[in-house]
C-alpha cells in the first residue's frame, strides 16, 4: 500500500512563475509516476482539487474547504478505488468547536480542517482510518490541541486493522510530532526507512525543514519511502516536496 503526502500550495497569483497554471503538469507527473493508493493534499484551493480529480480518474476523494462556507483550502483524501471500499468520511475543524465549519481557536492563523476517511481493503478486507491534516504555523499551542483533537478522533473508532495520518504538521520531529511518537505509538514512516529529509523549500529545490510527513499505527510496516526532489521542465509541483512510503501490515 503507497500512501502519500502532498501539500500543492494554494494557487496564489503572487507567486507569479510559480502560480498553479504553471506547476500543473509537474504535479501531475508526480502524481502519475508514483501512483498512490492513499492520497493526501494540503492546501488544495477547489479548481485545484478539481484538477486532481480529472487526472486521477481511477480514484475516488473526500473533503470539503476549511471556510464556513464549505470553500477554501481543502485537506482532501484520494484513494485507489479499485483498491478500497470507502465506509464512512467526514471533516471537523481544528478548533474548540470542531463540528463549526470555518470556526478556528488558539490563536490560529488561518482555519484548519481534518479530513478522514474510514477505507476496507478489497483484497485483505482490513479497515484503514486515514487521516489528513495541515496543522497552523504560527501557533505552538493550536498543534498541541491539534493533535490531541485528531488523537481523540482516531480513538473514537473501533474495529480498525490500522491508522494512516498524513499532513503538513508544521513543525520538527521534536515538536509536536512526539505527540503521535513517543506517546501514542505511531511510526514515522519515512524516518523508519532512513529518509529523512528537508520537505519545504520554497520553490528553490534546497530543502530548509522537514515537516511533511506520513505516521502509521504500529500494525503497518513501513517498507520503503522517500522525498520527491523531482520537476518536470525546470518546474516544481510546489513548494514543499512530496513525501510517499510503502506500508505492509506487520504480520506479513
Amino acid at each position: 500500500m503507497r500512501v502519500m503526502s502532498f501539500n500543492l500550495r494554494y494557487d496564489n497569483p503572487g507567486d507569479n512563475g510559480n502560480s498553479w497554471s504553471f506547476r500543473r503538469p509537474a504535479a501531475r507527473s508526480v502524481l502519475e509516476e508514483y501512483a498512490p493508493d492513499i492520497l493526501g493534499v494540503q492546501e488544495g484551493l477547489p479548481h485545484q482539487v478539481d484538477d486532481l480529480r480529472c487526472w486521477l480518474s481511477e480514484y475516488t476523494d473526500v473533503g470539503r474547504g476549511r471556510e464556513a462556507d464549505l470553500g477554501g483550502e481543502h485537506c482532501s483524501i484520494f484513494f485507489r478505488t479499485s483498491a478500497f471500499k470507502l465506509l464512512d468520511h467526514g471533516d471537523f475543524q481544528l478548533s474548540e468547536t470542531p463540528d463549526v465549519p470555518g470556526s478556528k481557536s488558539w490563536g490560529t492563523h488561518c482555519t484548519r480542517i481534518v479530513t478522514w476517511a474510514l477505507l476496507q481493503s478489497k483484497e485483505s478486507n482490513k479497515r484503514v482510518l486515514a487521516v489528513n491534516t495541515h496543522l497552523d504555523y504560527g501557533s505552538e499551542l493550536a498543534r498541541a490541541k491539534s493533535a490531541e483533537l485528531i488523537l481523540n478522533h482516531v480513538g473514537s473508532f473501533a474495529d480498525i486493522d490500522g491508522v494512516v495520518i498524513t499532513g503538513d504538521f508544521n513543525d520538527t520531529v521534536e515538536g509536536v510530532i512526539r505527540e503521535f511518537t513517543e506517546c501514542k505509538g505511531y511510526i514515522d514512516a519515512l524516518a523508519a526507512v532512513d529518509e529523512t529529509g528537508p520537505t519545504a523549500h520554497g520553490f528553490t529545490g534546497q530543502g530548509r525543514v522537514r515537516i511533511d510527513y506520513v505516521l502509521v499505527s504500529p500494525s503497518l510496516r513501513p517498507t520503503r519511502g522517500g522525498v520527491i526532489t523531482q520537476k518536470l521542465s525546470e518546474m516544481f509541483p510546489s513548494d514543499h516536496f512530496p513525501i510517499y512510503a510503502d506500508l505492509c501490515w506487520k504480520e506479513e
